[in-house]
């Protein structure tokens, strides 16, 4: 078997942590279940089946699969049969250059557009390159989380916008805020219905959603790490997202 092949990582760099805290009451939609942490072992009932004084306790949790930070598979959005879920993309596609942009200017009803994306670009002197993940930061973590209200009034990519990224290379583009859709565009039945995601369905990319601290890379270009759980048929994954900065 051949070995898997490795992403290099720079010899010196400064780690951010992009991902938000899972708790008991953490914001999530309300079509998903609420977040659920209990002892299922505790130290009371293992130091009472010893001799030594010996304990231990665990924990189970109860989550959807797109709360918290997460990153999407394609099956969350395609039912074709075939449609790869979240165990059957390589890890490597997790481990890529990366550039956050800042578009925390672009409010509802605004939309990121491709004029928007590019014009970040320009601004940083930063560049999409195939392969890139992409992460935006909209401020809408910093303006919000954890309050109730950051699920909802954030806006988002517009499918030119998410064009203009898949069309450069970007194969992972992620926020900081729950979607990578405007709220306009999210729950109804019109054709403009989740236009970015239809976009990730058509050209088979990834996004991430809910991270947050992307203020410490706006701007800048570094290692995006964001690795899935290996979850059996999963429409998606909680994830540890870092950016892996060299200064």
């Amino acid at each position: 078997m051949d070995a898997p092949a490795t992403t290099p990582l720079p010899s010196s760099y400064r780690i951010v942590d992009l991902t938000q805290e899972i708790y008991v009451g953490m914001p999530v939609y309300d079509i998903f279940i609420p977040t659920q942490y209990f002892p299922v072992m505790t130290y009371e009932s293992i130091r009472a089946k010893t001799k030594d004084n010996w304990t231990a306790t665990a924990f189970g949790l109860l989550m959807c699969d797109h709360s918290g930070t997460h990153v999407d598979s394609i099956s969350h959005i395609d039912d074709t049969p075939g449609a790869l879920s979240i165990e059957q993309f390589p890890v490597e596609r997790f481990i890529t250059p990366a550039v956050c942009l800042d578009v925390s200017h672009v409010q509802l009803p605004e939309l990121y557009t491709a004029e928007v994306l590019a014009r970040a670009c320009d601004d940083a002197g930063l560049d999409v390159r195939e392969g890139d993940t992409v992460l935006l930061h909209t401020g809408h973590y910093a303006k919000l989380y954890p309050q109730l209200a950051y699920m909802g009034n954030h806006t988002g990519l517009d499918r030119g916008g998410m064009e203009w990224l898949a069309d450069r290379g970007c194969i992972n583009v992620g926020v900081d805020s729950p979607a990578i859709e405007s709220v306009l565009n999210m729950g109804n039945a019109e054709p403009t219905t989740m236009p970015a995601h239809r976009v990730c369905r058509e050209r088979n990319l990834n996004n991430t959603e809910n991270l947050c601290n992307l203020d410490h890379v706006a701007g800048k270009r570094f290692t995006y790490i964001g690795l899935p759980l290996p979850i059996r048929g999963g429409s998606g994954s909680p994830i540890r997202a870092i950016a892996l900065v060299t200064d």
